[in-house]
């Protein structure tokens, strides 16, 4: 019997319309895989497939029904794997199947053999288990594994699930008319499902990658009334995306309709993304809202590339410090207060950019920004490019990140504290020390009076890099970072600025007072 009689014959799903008994009829995403797994069959050859789907589209009913079938028709003496992000949802998935057995031959209903294990009359196994379990399929000879939503597999940390899928593939054979079939919606780029889909489109592994986006799904469109017609002569910057992209107006008309009951773009694109790029960028775990990237986005323009002049004293020589992209000019007349924020990362790793940053602080408590400049150099470089542009910046406080500093050896690490000092006055303390300490703590509390002032209209943002980054900043256990292959760098400037501003409190004191204290740090200022 072929699968598709086969489903004809035996295939009883819910209607999501009316909520029905009905014979299950393939839709164009199950038909998809569908096309894989028997081209797999009938080409003699072992199947990998790596699933990246949209949510509701059946797949997972498609590979009840297909594994089913290959059981009662194809296999003898197999084992099939049925592993979730719990043991519960993993036997859930056997109990279907147990059903469609049922349907076929009341008298041929696999027997239990122990609590995860039960045994059909051809000498097929069915086994589940817990991914948390995974230890359960070693030594086990496993024909045919489906591991379901294993981009969520990584609640300790992100190789939890790489030791999971590592331990089944140790169980199954590499050999014709075995399966591994891996499914699952995204949770962004930190985790080992998001490694094995980029390894699997550069062809290191042997898994074939397969987006399926909700477009495929006939369920998911909507006709459209008279009203409906009028309001999408109005088209959205993103629904215009879906017209040239080939979406239709009744699949339009329902991505309006359904993107209505979620708070914002990101959280429907969790759920229905329209790409494999668009579905890795939204994470459950983004600290960012839509809202909160789009009052950033407000403000970025595109600023004045400028050169700065730098005096190098031992050879009393002048310079110029090129490439600083400049949105507001230190003599455009207006009282304001300034200070320049430092974060080091590529004068030690050529992957991570320094990012000098410098912002107004004006009445009212608002910060706005005034130049910046990412990139990597020396760190000899770096400290003089700093006390440049905070010299040029009405001798501006100067904040200089020193956790990389802590990581060159305290020798390395005196030596520029010194030359800092040496070369200039106003100099940010913590508890005594030069520099500013990120901890867990501190980046969390500067990460929440950033998104406070964004509220508040107290921080006015220039640059699209800081938004970008913004867009992949994720919450993990360990705390907030960026995303697998995004960058910090610029951000985290932010959130140290606001952290020093938030504690310093108004700032009334004259220009060069011979100290200044907050509530936890204060200023080195000697008389120049």
């Amino acid at each position: 019997m072929e699968f598709e009689e086969f489903c004809a014959t035996y295939g009883e799903i819910s209607d999501k319309s009316t909520g029905k008994k009905s014979t299950l009829v393939l839709n164009g995403a199950q038909r998809a895989v569908l096309a894989e797994l028997e081209s797999c069959r009938k080409g003699n050859r072992p199947c990998r497939l790596l699933i990246l789907k949209s949510r509701q589209l059946g797949i997972s009913t498609l590979l009840q029904y297909y594994f089913t079938w290959l059981l009662l028709y194809h296999c003898e003496l197999e084992t099939f794997l049925s592993l979730c992000h719990n043991k519960q949802l993993s036997k859930s998935f056997i109990t279907t199947m147990m059903k469609i057995y049922m349907r076929v031959n009341k008298d041929n209903v696999p027997h239990t053999v122990s609590e995860s294990v039960m045994e059909d009359s051809r000498g097929n196994m069915l086994m589940w288990c817990s991914a948390k379990n995974y230890n359960a399929v070693r030594g086990t000879n496993i024909g045919i594994a489906h591991l379901s939503e294993s981009a969520f597999w990584h609640s300790k940390s992100s190789d939890w699930s790489e030791e999971v899928i590592r331990s089944v593939m140790g169980s199954v054979g590499n050999r014709p008319g075995t399966y591994v079939v891996m499914e699952s919606t995204s949770d962004g780029k930190n985790n080992y499902f998001y490694k094995l889909w980029v390894d699997s489109l550069s062809g290191i592994t042997s898994y074939k990658p397969i987006f399926l986006c909700w477009n495929l799904v006939e369920y998911y469109r909507k006709e459209l009334s008279d009203e409906d017609r009028k309001q999408l002569q109005r088209l959205t910057e993103r629904e215009t995306q879906l017209v040239k992209a080939g979406y239709t107006l009744e699949q339009l008309n329902w991505y309006r309709a359904k993107r209505r009951e979620f708070q914002d773009e990101a959280s429907f694109l969790r759920e229905f993304p329209c790409s494999a790029e668009e579905s890795f960028s939204s994470s459950s775990n983004v600290v960012f809202s839509d809202v909160e990237i789009e009052e950033c986005e407000k403000h970025v323009r595109r600023g004045s590339l400028i050169d700065l002049v730098k005096l190098d004293d031992k050879v009393n020589k002048i310079n110029l410090v090129t490439n600083y992209t400049q949105w507001i000019d230190v003599h455009d007349g207006s009282k304001k207060r300034y200070f320049v924020v430092v974060t080091i990362g590529g004068c030690v790793d050529d992957s991570k950019h320094n990012v000098i940053t410098c912002w107004s602080w004006r009445e009212g408590d608002v910060l706005e920004l005034a130049l910046e400049k990412r990139y990597v150099c020396s760190l000899d470089e770096l400290i003089e490019d700093s006390i440049n542009v905070a010299r040029y910046y009405d001798h501006a406080r100067l904040v200089v990140e020193v956790n990389t500093l802590n990581k060159l050896g305290l020798s390395s690490k005196e030596y520029y504290i010194r030359k800092l000092k040496k070369r200039y006055s106003r100099l940010f303390l913590e508890d005594g020390n030069v520099g500013y300490m990120m901890s867990y703590k501190s980046k969390l509390r500067g990460l929440f009076s950033f998104k406070r002032r964004l509220r508040e209209g107290k921080i006015i943002e220039h640059s699209s890099i800081a938004v970008e980054e913004m867009k992949n900043f994720v919450m993990e256990e360990e705390g907030v970072s960026a995303d697998i292959d995004s960058h910090d760098d610029t951000l985290l400037c932010r959130l140290i600025l606001c952290d020093v501003v938030d504690e310093l409190g108004p700032l009334t004191a004259p220009l060069n007072p011979k100290e200044f204290y907050g509530k936890r740090y204060y200023y080195y200022v000697k008389k120049d």
